[in-house]
């Protein structure tokens, strides 16, 4: 055979093994394809490294690459490696290169996550995406058991070509800030479940509509020119020098619309991220003025706080008092966070408070709504009921009785009403006798027996300023 011709067949021979290792299904093993898929020969000519993210990101993360990067023009493949063990390997990256011959990628494996109030998604709980279509090559690996930290590895190209890394670099940066930007928390009603040494969690609780708030118009007034002009109209203030730095206190007790408040103010002010943290979410305060920080503009409600004096650690309960005051010293305007605070009793934050005026900008005192407000009260609870008593015979009736304890009024004495009747016989008429007895029950339970009175006296709801005289 002439010299010419074997070349050619060689030549013919090399260039079908090229294209072999170029493709992946010819490459044995998972870690072949990653290499395959990078250009690259040897693993030490791979550059990677980690960005761990918090728990309650893991959807923002998945909906990265599957919206964020298509929109970019990237192409986005993704594999499973559910079924695959890296025992000694602290990196699912660096296991996914090492891993040797006849492995295989399996299915995706899903899990359901919450993307908005009343709305779930299928989302990837440990996948690799294979990322082409931009300059070079890259390798994403997310890792992540339900509950626990998920996170994500950006493998770039060999660092041997010029800008790869730098290039790795900057997208990774772009994910980042378009999951911060652009996630399902933002903008939403959350209680985060922060826990000390546990991975953080948010539940996105579902909003109130309009109809569930029946508020006091003076009440609604004061939040107006106090609250809420402050924070929607924050952009044109600032440009004039004005500050919009807001802390509110709500005092009252239990039942007395504080509650409503927060969620009509988030019904308001629709672009702010609500954060409401409960009592036991008080131990972990600087990440709840972080989470706040993260998804500003926002407004960070801390309920019960006048729940740190039942603590039984004194030391603890002035730790907490401590470090939230001086998370909210802390905050800076540009953050974009305002606070407010709810509370039984005011004499508790009294002290604190009037050190530095600055922390809270005012304050509105809650009381059982007056006879005009018990009667709207009243007329909407009822709704398609048929009361034999008219419902001005009831406002009297129930005087001193807030809000909350008026809709038990009218949902006990329906119970009792039904009680007359054969299933499925009710009239929806309210017997007065009923009425009545519900009223008193309602009035000697041992929730009304114990309820506290908050140290200013109040009528109806008031208001005053911060630091100063009722």
């Amino acid at each position: 055979m002439a010299k010419g011709a074997t070349m050619g067949i060689l030549s013919f021979f090399s260039d079908v093994g090229r294209r072999a290792v170029r493709t992946r299904k010819w490459v044995n093993g998972i870690g072949g394809q990653v290499l395959c898929f990078l250009g690259v020969v040897a693993k030490n000519e791979v550059h990677r490294w980690n960005h761990t993210f918090q728990p309650y990101h893991h959807a923002d993360l998945c909906r990265a690459f599957r919206d964020y990067l298509p929109a970019r023009g990237f192409h986005v493949e993704p594999y499973g490696i559910d079924g695959l063990v890296f025992p000694g390997m602290v990196s699912k990256l660096d296991a996914l290169i090492n891993t040797g011959p006849f492995s295989e990628f399996s299915a995706v494996g899903r899990f359901s996550l919450a993307t908005g109030p009343e709305q779930h998604e299928e989302m990837a709980s440990r996948a690799a995406f294979f990322v082409s279509g931009g300059d070079f090559p890259y390798v994403f690996v997310i890792d992540s058991e339900q509950g626990f930290f998920p996170s994500l590895t950006l493998m770039g190209a060999t660092p041997k070509k010029q800008g790869a890394v730098e290039a790795a670099a900057g997208l990774m940066k772009e994910i980042e800030a378009w999951i911060i930007d652009e996630s399902c928390l933002r903008g939403q009603l959350l209680r985060p479940l922060f826990r000390p040494g546990e991975a953080a969690k948010v539940d996105i609780l579902p909003m109130a509509n309009s109809d569930s708030f029946e508020l006091q118009p003076e009440l609604v007034s004061e939040l107006e020119e106090t609250f809420l002009d402050f924070l929607s109209r924050r952009e044109e203030l600032e440009e004039a020098g004005i500050e919009c730095q807001r802390g509110l206190l709500l005092c009252g007790p239990p039942g007395t619309g504080k509650t409503s408040t927060c969620r009509y103010l988030k019904q308001r002010l629709p672009d702010h991220t609500m954060i409401l943290v409960a009592s036991e979410a008080l131990l972990t305060l600087k990440e709840c003025f972080d989470l706040a920080r993260r998804f500003s503009p926002s407004i960070l409600v801390i309920e019960d706080v006048d729940g740190i004096a039942q603590m039984r650690d004194s030391n603890q309960a002035n730790w907490v008092l401590g470090e939230l005051m001086n998370q909210m010293d802390g905050l800076q305007a540009r953050d974009q966070v305002a606070v407010l605070l709810t509370s039984n009793s005011w004499e508790f934050l009294e002290k604190a408070l009037a050190e530095r005026p600055g922390r809270v900008d005012h304050i509105l005192v809650y009381d059982a709504p007056d006879a005009v407000h018990r009667r709207v009260l009243l007329g909407r609870f009822l709704g398609s009921l048929l009361p034999e008593l008219p419902v001005e015979a009831l406002v009297p009736l129930t005087d001193g009785l807030t809000p909350a304890q008026l809709k038990e009024v009218v949902k006990r004495a329906a119970v009792a009403s039904m009680r007359r009747y054969p299933p499925h016989t009710w009239s929806r008429s309210l017997h007065a006798e009923d009425l009545r007895h519900s009223v008193d029950s309602v009035r000697t339970s041992p929730l009304a027996r114990t309820r506290r009175t908050i140290g200013l006296r109040a009528i109806g709801t008031r208001t005053q300023a911060a630091g100063g005289k009722a």
